[in-house]
């Protein structure tokens, strides 16, 4: 995988920049306004890997003015390497477990210069973030790239900032006594080990990337380089296989006779000779490339429906943006070699005109792409993959490129919440409303037409993790479990939901359902089941019954408050605080002398005094402390080999499930 990249320069970024591009997982989106380099990033990551010919390297225009002297361009990606895929070369598995050691125990004090530290920051913090999701003992952690210093000269292999820590060269310059054997480590042995990584990885690494701008014929053709790319088999492979090399001798030695045969009938004062010195025989390739081009020259994709043949060049041009990413799915899903290499799909603006719903199938497909092992990079304006995606990153570029965040999908609207915070409100209008208008968008068009699509939306990450673990038995077709930041966003997506559906009833063959804690200041908000298919609900705990009931918005009833930490099982519930007392949490001593009462929801499964009552109230307010409650009580549940999702729950199933459900 590309864990980040380091820029400086190139094409619409002036100046050096740290980009992080995953977090834990193989799916990354870019977002921002127009022109603020999200393109560029994936046109730097195809410069670096699948050009040959390096030396007209776009460099920013500004920086061209000035003068390279001390802004030289590089493009110098962090990869995240496999060890397993490395093992049979001694060589290099050696030199790349002598990098990845020292990238992985880097530290900020150890960049001394002033004019990289802010630099090397962003680095460090982004892989503090990745050791929790990749071990360095199966990854290695390779910063390598190039670096133009002269505007006439070859890039040449670069680390970067991170040249500037001397344990690499220290370290690297072992190798030699390590392999004595291998000739290149006896000259410059340190620049000939940058330039062998690089091709090194540049080999192992499939990098498929798909321009805006890329045209149907460029990718229709079966011969042509991009389809083979994702193919990942050549076609000249498989006629290589067929015509032998004795017949290509052959057909030479009969076109030799015939040339001489030619040259007696003039009396040998003509004869046919190429200019060079050096005259060319008909080769295998020859007749591979020829064969190609007669049999495919006049093959033309089709789309077929109902029987009917269109060609590709005659659909509407969002049609043949949705063709273009059939195409790559189905190749890169029948692609032989993609457990074997590190392949890496990046497309530019997959929505280009198309409708929102045909939107939300394109980010379907790119889920299912990165579903299959193969990290996808993508730009986009159409903010409604967030929950599609559900999985991955998205990094915001800023118009000034001062701020460049990573944002986690499996929370995104927390964290578009929190940034919003951050920068003090200024991309407020780009992110947190663009976001709750496209989301608003995806789920009517995923619930509307044909589709049919279940949402449970509901208040913050945890609330999704619980809901997750419990329903994930019950299953519900299609269901996408949302957290969506809060109250107030469950609130807004209800209402611009139901005002834009009111008149649509009809179409809807999906479901929505908004569940909102009950909160110490709620007040009353008021909703209707004007739509069937859509509803909202409130928790509240009922002492009475012991149970957890599901209140319409308008109910009045506001005590106890009651969170989705009230409302889960309540056996469960008392495990996790008995585990978490095994852990050492002292505050919790109380629960080895506490007997589980008679209760299905954790409000009213222990009978202990208000300070204990309080001791798991503030722990859980405590920062990060939700989360780890969480991660346990599902480890619980997935462990458990008893089903106990709580009744509350249930009611909502049967809402998903029953047509007829609806109170």
């Amino acid at each position: 995988m590309i864990a980040g990249l380091l820029l400086r320069n190139y094409k619409s970024f002036r100046n050096q920049h740290y980009i992080p591009i995953t977090l834990d997982s193989r799916a990354t989106y870019f977002i921002g306004e127009n022109g603020v380099g999200k393109s560029t990033i994936l046109s730097a990551l195809n410069t670096l890997l699948n050009h040959s010919d390096i030396n007209r390297l776009d460099i920013n225009n500004e920086t061209r003015s000035l003068g390279l002297d001390t802004r030289e361009p590089f493009i110098v990606p962090v990869f995240l390497i496999e060890k397993e895929k490395v093992k049979r070369n001694a060589l290099m598995a050696k030199t790349l477990e002598i990098i990845s050691n020292i990238t992985w125990q880097l530290e900020s004090h150890d960049f001394t210069s002033t004019f990289q530290k802010s630099f090397a920051e962003r680095f460090i913090e982004h892989k503090d973030k990745l050791a929790k999701s990749f071990d360095d003992s199966r990854y290695f952690l390779i910063p390598i790239g190039f670096i133009k210093k002269k505007a006439n000269e070859t890039p040449v292999p670069s680390m970067s900032i991170f040249e500037s820590i001397p344990f690499y060269e220290e370290e690297l310059l072992e190798l030699p006594e390590l392999f004595p054997n291998v000739s290149w480590l006896k000259k410059n042995p340190l620049e000939e080990i940058k330039s062998k990584v690089l091709d090194f990885i540049k080999e192992l690494y499939s990098f498929i990337y798909l321009p805006a701008e890329i045209t149907v014929d460029s990718y229709s053709k079966i011969e042509g380089e991009l389809s083979q790319s994702l193919l990942g088999d050549d076609i000249q492979n498989k006629i290589q296989k067929i015509i032998k090399k004795k017949d290509i001798d052959e057909i030479n030695k009969h076109l030799n006779e015939y040339i001489s045969d030619v040259s007696k009938l003039l009396d040998n004062s003509y004869h046919f000779k190429k200019p060079s010195q050096r005259q060319t025989l008909f080769t295998q390739r020859h007749m591979i490339l020829k064969i190609i081009e007669t049999y495919f020259t006049d093959k033309i994709l089709h789309r077929s429906v109902d029987g009917r043949d269109t060609p590709i060049n005659n659909l509407s041009s969002g049609e043949k943006r949705k063709a273009l990413l059939d195409l790559a799915f189905a190749f890169l899903k029948a692609n032989p070699k993609k457990s074997s290499s590190q392949t890496v799909f990046a497309i530019d603006e997959p929505e280009l005109s198309l409708h929102a719903t045909a939107c939300f199938k394109q980010f379907e497909k790119l889920k299912k792409i990165s579903g299959l092992g193969i990290q996808t990079l993508v730009t986009t304006h159409w903010y409604g993959f967030l929950p599609v995606a559900g999985v991955g990153s998205a990094i915001y570029i800023s118009p000034n490129q001062n701020h460049i965040k990573l944002l986690n999908l499996s929370s995104f609207k927390d964290e578009i919440s929190n940034f919003v915070k951050e920068s003090n409100g200024v991309y407020l209008d780009t992110l947190e409303v663009k976001s709750t208008h496209d989301l608003v968008q995806s789920i009517i068009a995923s619930i509307t037409s044909t589709n049919n699509y279940n949402w449970l939306l509901c208040e913050g990450k945890t609330d999704k993790k619980y809901l997750e673990a419990h329903l994930e038995i019950e299953n519900i077709p299609n269901l996408i479990v949302l957290s969506v930041g809060g109250s107030f966003a469950v609130k807004d997506i209800y209402s611009y939901l139901t005002l834009a559906l009111k008149d649509r009833k009809k179409t809807i063959k999906g479901k929505v359902y908004c569940l909102l804690d009950t909160d110490q200041a709620h007040s009353a908000y008021q909703s209707t089941d004007s739509i069937p298919n859509i509803r909202i609900r409130r928790l509240l705990f009922n002492k009475s019954s012991g149970n957890v009931d599901l209140l319409k918005t308008t109910d009045n009833r506001a005590s106890p408050q009651t969170e989705i930490e009230d409302s889960l099982n309540g056996l469960f519930f008392y495990e996790t605080i008995y585990k978490l007392y095994e852990q050492g949490n002292d505050d919790f001593e109380f629960i080895e002398n506490t007997t589980p009462l008679d209760c299905d929801v954790s409000a009213g499964i222990l009978d202990i005094t208000t300070t204990q009552r309080d001791a798991i109230y503030n722990y859980l307010n405590l920062p990060g402390m939700k989360v780890n409650f969480c991660d346990i009580y599902c480890d619980i549940v997935y462990e458990s080999e008893d089903i106990r999702t709580p009744s509350w729950m249930c009611e909502i199933v049967d809402f998903f499930n029953d047509d007829d459900s609806l109170l």
